[in-house]
This record gives C-alpha cells, structure tokens and sequence, in this order.
C-alpha cells in the first residue's frame, strides 16, 4: 500500500433519460494516460483545440465500456488482499446525483437474479470467500448503517429484527422510529457506533441477503436526475477476526456509497434540508482529505531531507500540528 490515497475516474455512458439531453448539457472531454481533460462548454465549435481545457490526473480512469468485474480487478482486489493481511481501508463512491455511485458499489437493483449485474462489494466479497475457504481460522462478520440529517441509523438491525420477528410490525416500528446510534471512541482512538449490530457472515448468499433488505429500507426520494437517489450516506463495514499464534487480529474494510450531491435548483423545496446536510457532510470530507493530504506531504518532505542530517532529525519533531476536522460531521468521525 505505497500511496494512503488513491483516486479513480468511472465514466458513465449516455443511458436511461440522460440520453435525451442536448449538445450544451453534455461535456467533451478526452482520456490520455489517466489524464482527463475537460473542455469547456460552446454551443458550436470547429475544433477542439479552440477550446479552454481544464486536466485532472487520476490513478485510473474507467472508460464507459468497463464492465463491473474489471473495476474489482482493478481496485477491489487488492484491498481485499491487505484487509485480509491486517490492513484497514474504505471505498468512497463520491459524485453527482445519477452518477453511478451506487451502482459501482451494489450493481443493478432492478433485475432479476438470474442476470444480476454485481457491484464492486458482491466481487469483493466473494473473492473473499475464496480466500477465507483457504484460512478456516477467519471469521467475517458486516455491519450496515446509513446518515441521514447528521442521525445514524442501523440497518443491520432491522435484518436482525426481520428474522426474529414472526411479524413486520417490530422492523416497521424500528424504522419509523429512527434511532441515532451513538459514535464512541475506545482506548486506542478507534472509533465505532454503539451497539452496532454485527452479522456473521458465512457464504455471499449471506451478504446479498442482507443487501436485499437493507436497501428495502434505505432513505431514498424521486429527483429530476434519478427516480431512486440516494438521500443518505450508507456505510457497509466488513470485519476480520482471525487469530494468528495466539493474537487476535482484527481488520475492516468500509464500502461507503455516499448521497448525491446537487445543487439547490435542481431539487424540490421540501428537501432542502436533506439537501443542505448532504452537501455539508461532503464539504467537510473534502477538509478532511485535503487536510490528510498537506500532512502527508509535509512529512514525506521532511522525511527525503533527513538522510543522516541530526538538524533536520530535530526538526521532524516540531512538525505544525495540523488539525483534521474528523468531529465536524458524523460521517468523517466514523471513518477516522
């Protein structure tokens, strides 16, 4: 794991309503070496190289041809291999409402089993499976909970409630209550919701089981960009316990499909609210990341200065202490 960020480009395809969109509404752009570079908006041009250009790198760039399972080979694979060595990670899908986000993460919702298009977290956890058929001593367990208004709310227990109930009324009576679970920090600074319901998982019928119901659940609205957005952030966590020579070794992974961002114009007076909260919950991330990402590289330039110098030795103590806004939303406090 050389680099603690990595940042891949997944381009959706013209497809469902969006393909009804005029010239003007669209953006030409071109992929070169993992650069995208945008250009601007005219309503006619001549050439392309008339136009202002805006280049953003990324580590990979997924054209609208990649099929699910080359993402998973790409990204998913190897997270799946650290996670299983020790190593905690997340997988944020960020982007505009009907971008993609959710069915990079899930797959297509809408089909039949038969010709179910998986998700980044149906591969990965499958190719986990292969694994742990190889470590019997491993055991995987998941947890899922969503963000709405700033109120955490645990999904995996309304699974637990749907299959110990012998009615619906106990998982409709938990839904409609709303819960906000509390986020705790332990002794080491590891942070994690009380109470949070852990479902062992044995096989990948498992986990679709638990997808299934879980997004039965899930706070979603019609919006003129989607039929089905997602109004809140739904983290699924994925846990390792494995004991090796004695010691515990404990590791997640968090698959973090985040609600869509869009901008106030775009959606009815009555979600406003939903609205405000969902952008400020990504404005604070993106301090986070931003903050994470000056640290590091003051570090590592400290770090490629030392080379036996005492000087600089002294100084890597008295690196500024840059503060990380973890505490500003519940989202970024969980993902810590």
């Amino acid at each position: 794991m050389n680099e603690h960020i990595k940042v891949f480009l997944r381009i959706k395809p013209n497809v469902e309503n969006i393909i009804k969109l005029i010239n003007e509404d669209c953006t030409v752009y071109k992929v070169q070496n993992n650069q995208l570079h945008l250009y601007e908006k005219k309503k006619s041009y001549n050439d392309m190289n008339e136009l202002k250009t805006k280049t953003f790198n990324f580590n990979h760039i997924f054209d609208i041809h990649v099929k699910q399972n080359e993402i998973f080979d790409v990204l998913g694979k190897n997270l799946i291999n650290n996670f299983m060595n020790g190593y905690n990670s997340s997988i944020l899908a960020y982007g505009n409402t009907n971008s993609g986000k959710t069915y990079t993460l899930y797959g297509d919702r809408n089909i039949g089993e038969e010709n179910q298009n998986y998700g980044l977290i149906y591969y990965s956890l499958k190719y986990l499976f292969d694994l742990k058929n190889i470590n019997k001593d491993t055991e995987i367990s998941i947890s899922v909970v969503e963000i709405y208004l700033e109120k955490i709310r645990d999904l995996g227990k309304l699974f637990q409630l749907y299959h110990i109930s012998t009615t619906t009324n106990d998982t409709i009576t938990y839904y409609s209550q709303f819960h906000d679970n509390i986020i705790r920090e332990d002794e080491n600074g590891n942070t994690y919701v009380e109470n949070i319901t852990l479902l062992p998982i044995k096989n990948i019928e498992d986990v679709k089981e638990i997808i299934d119901l879980c997004f039965k659940y899930r706070k979603t609205y019609s919006t003129k960009k989607n039929r089905v957005s997602s109004r809140s952030h739904c983290l699924l966590t994925v846990y390792q316990h494995k004991n090796i020579k004695e010691k515990e070794l404990i590791s997640q992974i968090n698959f973090i499909d985040l609600a869509g961002s869009e901008k106030f114009n775009d959606i009815e007076m009555i979600n406003k609210k939903e609205l405000i909260n969902i952008n400020n919950t990504l404005s604070i991330l993106n301090r986070v990341i931003m903050a994470l990402s000056t640290k590091n590289k003051i570090t590592k330039n400290m770090e490629n200065k030392i080379c036996g110098n005492e000087n600089v030795k002294m100084k890597m103590n008295n690196i500024p202490n840059i503060h990380i806004p973890y505490r500003d939303s519940k989202l970024t406090r969980l993902l810590k």
